[in-house]
C-alpha cells in the first residue's frame, strides 16, 4: 500500500473514531475521561490531515478542502449538487484561461474536463468535511494554469457589484456567468454555507468562507433589475443553408465539430442581395447578448460572407 493510501485509510478510522466518541459524549456530557480522548483524537486527525497534503504534494498532487456548514440533516443529493456545481464552475473557468477565450457556453472540453477532475480523498468530521485532490501541473514564469484557474474561482465569492459583473463575463464569458449562478444557486437552496481551503503548498494557501448572506449578495448582482446587453462580433465557419433577403433572415450550419448547432438571424443592409446557398463559407456576425433577471436572449446579425481560404 503507498503512504498516501495508507494516511487516507488512518484518516477514514480516524473519521470514525471521532464520530464514536462524540456519540459517547453526546450520552455522557460529563464524562471527562471521553472529552480529552475526543480532542487528543481530533489532534491526530489535524496531524493525519497535514500528512496527507505533504505525502500528496510529493505526488504532485494539490489538496482542496471543501467544508460545508449544515445545521440540519442533508440529504446525499444535495451534498453531490454542490460539489457537480463547484466543478463544473472551476473547469469552466480553467477551459477559459487555457484556451486564452471566454466560454459563452457550458461546453467543456475533453482536455480541460480531464485536467481539473476532482478526485475523491476523505471526509472528515466537522459539519461535513470532505477533501479533494487535483493533478498538479508544473509552475511556469507565472505559476500554473490549474492554480490560476483555482484562485480566479474563489474569487468569484467576490462578485458582488455590476461593474465586477461586467469583468467576469468580458474574462470568462456567460458560459462561467451561468455556472456561477447554478453554483451559488446550489448553496442557497440547500441552506449550506462552507469554508474552501486550497492548499497548492505549505506556502501558498487560499482560503474562503462562503456565508449564506454574501452568497445571497452575489445571487442579487448575478440578477440584474435592469437588462444587460453585450455585443461582440465573431468569425465563424459552417454552411449557408438558407439566405433570404426579402425577409432579412438567414441559416448557417455550422462545421461537423458543432453538427447539430444551427445559427439564424437577420441580414445586414449593406451585404449583397444574392448569395449561394448549400456551400461552406467564413461568416462576420455580430451578436448581441440580452440578459435580465429571467432570461436571456440571443441574436445574429449577418455582416459579412467570405470564402474559406
Amino acid at each position: 500500500m503507498s503512504t498516501l493510501l495508507e494516511i487516507q485509510s488512518r484518516l477514514f478510522d480516524n473519521n470514525a473514531e471521532i464520530t464514536r466518541l462524540q456519540s459517547e459524549l453526546a450520552k455522557n456530557p460529563n464524562d471527562f475521561g471521553l472529552a480529552i480522548s475526543l480532542k487528543s483524537v481530533e489532534k491526530f486527525g489535524e496531524e493525519l490531515k497535514a500528512a496527507f497534503a505533504e505525502e500528496a504534494a510529493k505526488m504532485e498532487e494539490s489538496v482542496l478542502d471543501y467544508r460545508l456548514c449544515v445545521n440540519e440533516r442533508v440529504g446525499f443529493s444535495q451534498i453531490t449538487d454542490i460539489i457537480d456545481s463547484f466543478q463544473n464552475l472551476f473547469s469552466l473557468v480553467y477551459d477559459s484561461i487555457t484556451l486564452k477565450k471566454p466560454k459563452n457556453n457550458v461546453r467543456i472540453t475533453k482536455k480541460a474536463k480531464e485536467e481539473t477532475l476532482l478526485g475523491f480523498a476523505y471526509t472528515y468530521s466537522g459539519s461535513i468535511g470532505i477533501a479533494l485532490t487535483l493533478k498538479a501541473q508544473k509552475d511556469n514564469l507565472f505559476g500554473s494554469d490549474i492554480d490560476f484557474a483555482m484562485k480566479e474561482t474563489l474569487k468569484m465569492i467576490n462578485t458582488e457589484s455590476p461593474e465586477s459583473i461586467k469583468e467576469l463575463i468580458s474574462k470568462y464569458g456567460l458560459g462561467t456567468f451561468k455556472a456561477l449562478k447554478e453554483w451559488v444557486n446550489s448553496h442557497i437552496e440547500n441552506n449550506i454555507s462552507a469554508e474552501i481551503k486550497w492548499d497548492k503548498s505549505t506556502d501558498n494557501e487560499v482560503s474562503k468562507h462562503v456565508e449564506l448572506s454574501r452568497l445571497n449578495r452575489v445571487k442579487k448582482a448575478l440578477e440584474p433589475t435592469e437588462p444587460q446587453i453585450f455585443e461582440e462580433e465573431i468569425l465563424i465557419d459552417g454552411i449557408l443553408q438558407g439566405f433570404n433577403y426579402a425577409t432579412s433572415s438567414f441559416n448557417i450550419k455550422l462545421d461537423e465539430d458543432n453538427e447539430d448547432e444551427v445559427i439564424t438571424g437577420t441580414i445586414d443592409a449593406n451585404l449583397a442581395h444574392e448569395q449561394t446557398t448549400g456551400k461552406a463559407y467564413n461568416f462576420k456576425l455580430a451578436k448581441k447578448i440580452t440578459i435580465n433577471n429571467t432570461s436571456e436572449k440571443t441574436s445574429y446579425t449577418l455582416m459579412e460572407i467570405l470564402p474559406i481560404e
